[in-house]
């Protein structure tokens, strides 16, 4: 997996991109739904890095798009703030 860049989309959005570097070995539904969980937990326990602290503050919805290697998107996983807060 490689991380290609990040972006503030909106005002309240801010997306990582990444694409894979080998085909991924589960279906995107499968992938979101494990995926998802681990990113949550990842955040709330980073939940006093000062850029973590202004995505919170700032209520931003966290995008991550994961593309396969021809540059389709694999998939998307959103995270509100209410999901990522420790509060």
């Amino acid at each position: 997996l490689r991380q290609d860049k990040e972006d503030a989309i909106s005002k309240s959005e801010y997306k990582y991109y990444y694409t894979f570097t080998q085909d991924p070995a589960v279906s995107a539904e499968e992938f979101v739904r494990s995926t998802k969980v681990a990113l949550t937990l990842a955040l709330q326990s980073a939940s006093n890095a000062d850029d973590i602290k202004s995505f919170q503050k700032d209520k931003i919805t966290l995008v991550y798009a994961y593309y396969k290697m021809d540059g389709s998107l694999f998939a998307e996983i959103k995270i509100k703030p209410e999901e990522y807060s420790n509060k």
